[in-house]
């Protein structure tokens, strides 16, 4: 069985998600938010904590770690007008894989744009696409679908309606992880 970690980096909230894969059987082990509410100690800290947890305490091991890569947009409708808040959450999700790294050294590791992870569809679409592989039911919403409550070995966090939207996304994350090919 191989175990793939997606994080969706947030500067608040980062989503992260651990799914198993055994042959076709795809399940979400433990899922959830890390808190750090705006402030990158409380970040840290619990990162630390969450990644002990998992790694030392509970020996779960991990083969590969995403977290998604950020992108300036020159040109188009998404185009960038202010890069300060992008290379804030730039700088959080480096941290965040150097933290994943640290407990899980000999992982193979991707920074995929969102591009790359999930190509030109809508975030709502995309979110559906990710419960309905895990078997999670949900309900869409304006900005990303909230799942019923998963089936998951363990919640971490214990994320609000908002925060769903990282965890889907570390969920999706954590798929594509399971279908590349090629690693750094």
């Amino acid at each position: 069985m191989a175990r793939y970690l997606g994080i969706d980096p947030d500067t608040k909230t980062p989503g992260f998600a651990i799914v198993a894969v055994s042959g076709k059987v795809v399940t979400v082990q433990h899922a959830g938010v890390l808190r750090g509410d705006g402030n990158r100690k409380a970040l840290l800290l619990d990162v630390d904590k969450t990644f002990w947890e998992l790694g030392v305490t509970q020996g779960v091991g991990i083969d590969a770690v995403v977290v998604e890569g950020q992108q300036i947009y020159m040109h188009g409708p998404h185009k960038t007008k202010d890069p300060k808040p992008i290379v804030t959450l730039a700088q959080t999700a480096g941290m965040l894989m150097a933290k994943a790294l640290d407990q899980w050294p000999l992982a193979d590791w991707d920074m995929p744009r969102p591009a790359e992870w999930k190509g030109q569809v809508k975030k709502v679409a995309h979110q559906a696409w990710v419960c309905e592989q895990v078997g999670w039911q949900y309900k869409r919403l304006k900005t990303g679908v909230r799942p019923a409550i998963p089936k998951v070995a363990h919640i971490w966090g214990d994320p609000e309606n908002d925060e769903w939207s990282e965890v889907v996304d570390a969920v999706g994350l954590a798929l594509w992880a399971a279908t590349k090919k090629v690693w750094r």
